[in-house]
């Protein structure tokens, strides 16, 4: 940053060859406002923060914009947030988790139908993994494997090369592939 705008810890970011940058994080305080994003329009020179909802009190892990417009951002206590002017301002999105306390860690659309939101956070008798396939107007369960339970089912990290094949790391830590949207996984063979 050329100028220190508040403390608090960054745990994804998001460009764009336009100058756009979008960085999410920590609030500053337990006591802030809401300032969980940070927003440049000039490649990084100068930042101001997002318009966040009031409500929001805990922290971002991850980023994803579909395009210049709109984009998702997930993170604690289950919140999901999502903007359609490019990051300046930001609201809040229902979810079919129906913990409050998850942590959300992955945020990836493939298209502006289709994404998924990933959990390292997994609950009894719940998934660990949502999908749209509408935009986020709706979403459904899914999950990493019936034989997956507690910290074996928490997800780390994904990546999407289309609406069909991904990936994603688990606590384990093990990678795990889809080739059918996340109908199902399969875990990799790795170098132990």
């Amino acid at each position: 940053f050329t100028a220190f705008k508040k403390a608090g810890t960054h745990y994804d970011v998001w460009a764009n060859s336009t100058g756009l940058v979008l960085v999410v994080g920590s609030r500053s305080s337990s006591t802030s406002v809401a300032d969980q994003v940070y927003r440049s329009t000039n490649g990084g020179t100068t930042y101001s923060i997002a318009t966040f909802p009031s409500t929001a009190l805990g922290y971002l892990n991850s980023i994803h914009m579909i395009d210049n417009n709109t984009g998702w951002a997930v993170g604690s206590n289950t919140s999901v947030f999502k903007t359609t002017n490019g990051g300046s301002s930001w609201d809040s999105v229902p979810t079919p988790f129906t913990e409050a306390s998850k942590v959300l860690s992955k945020v990836q659309f493939v298209n502006a139908n289709t994404g998924w939101i990933f959990s390292k956070t997994s609950m009894t008798g719940d998934s660990t993994i949502i999908k749209t396939t509408n935009g986020g107007t709706s979403w459904f369960k899914q999950t990493l494997g019936n034989a997956l339970t507690g910290s074996a089912a928490q997800i780390y990290w994904a990546d999407f090369v289309n609406a069909n094949t991904g990936w994603i790391v688990n606590y384990t830590p093990r990678p795990y592939k889809t080739t059918n949207g996340g109908n199902t996984w399969a875990k990799d063979s790795i170098v132990d």
